[in-house]
């Protein structure tokens, strides 16, 4: 992923195209988990230091493509609700209001369900706790 800031300060996002697939289960689902959390967590680290915060990471949107150096790495897609924080001229009013709810229910951080407007990366990684503690 990649974000580039226009000089009319809007921010863009430019996504490539990624042949692979879901998440299955793994003949050794610890290991497997274990490896993907840690690539999972990798790409939130990477959105977090860009003030992105992912808002709806769920199994639907871990995705496993091949790369030369890995057969399985993984991909974490749709950014489609992210919040860009810090920037006071980021909005999201086109798709949220202020107070709605956003994210997939079962992988909602707390403050998520309170639909506070500070919410930062600690609910991804939240998200990604009962993602991991879910797959068996």
């Amino acid at each position: 992923m990649r974000v580039k800031i226009l000089a009319s300060t809007v921010p863009l996002l430019l996504a490539g195209v990624v042949a692979g697939g879901e998440l299955v289960p793994s003949p050794s689902p610890c290991i497997a988990m274990g490896r993907a959390s840690m690539q999972i967590a990798t790409a939130l680290e990477a959105a977090h230091a860009l003030q992105i915060v992912h808002r709806d990471l769920k199994p639907d949107n871990i995705f496993i493509t091949a790369r030369a150096t890995d057969a399985e790495f993984v991909k974490v897609l749709d950014f489609g609700v992210a919040k860009l924080r810090g920037d006071p001229t980021a909005t999201d009013d086109k798709l949220t209001a202020t107070g709605m709810i956003i994210g997939t229910a079962p992988y909602m951080a707390p403050e998520q369900w309170q639909a506070r407007p500070d919410i930062d990366g600690r609910a991804d990684i939240y998200a990604l706790g009962v993602f991991a503690a879910g797959v068996n």
